[in-house]
């Protein structure tokens, strides 16, 4: 029987038959994320792999949890091309569970659109009001006004019924 260290290359990596090449440290790391994405996610609906295309670690929905009736896992959430700790994996994972705490994301997302729109929606109403400002000036200039004047009216001929003036 041939020694395990003997077949490991110097880089850690292994010959596997049916995948090729493959990195024992990733591997272990790989497996780490998977126990850790097993603890947050109870239905086995998430997994952790590389995308085909990209060369990224990406968190996949299981085919079988698929909504689209697709049989390949669909790409959730893309990585980078490093494979993520295991803490950052963690973190992800309770950050987008909206079963346990969509009301706080929603929350969040509400509050960040706020911080966005707030500005703008200052200078929106410092406009508003410099145009209100200016047409009322201008209609005022010239005789007429946007509202309703409850002043007497002291013109005899619109009167008739009064005979003197007050």
């Amino acid at each position: 029987m041939q020694n395990v260290h003997d077949i490991v290359r110097p880089g850690g990596e292994v010959f596997v038959a049916g995948r090729g090449i493959v990195d024992l440290e990733e591997e272990s790391r790989h497996k780490a994320l998977a126990k850790v994405i097993a603890t947050h996610d109870p239905d086995n609906k998430l997994t952790i792999g590389r995308h085909k295309d990209t060369g990224e670690w990406v968190l996949f929905l299981r085919p079988k949890a698929n909504p689209f009736g697709i049989d390949a896992p669909y790409p959730l959430l893309g990585m980078g091309k490093e494979l993520p700790s295991p803490e950052l994996i963690e973190r992800i994972l309770v950050e987008t569970d909206t079963r346990r705490s969509g009301d706080k994301i929603l929350n969040d997302i509400t509050a960040a659109n706020e911080r966005v729109r707030k500005p703008a929606r200052s200078h929106a109403d410092e406009a508003i009001e410099r145009l209100a400002e200016a047409a009322e000036s201008y209609m005022n200039a010239h005789g007429q006004t946007p509202y309703y004047r409850s002043t007497r009216n002291l013109d005899l001929k619109n009167r008739p019924y009064r005979k003197d003036a007050d």
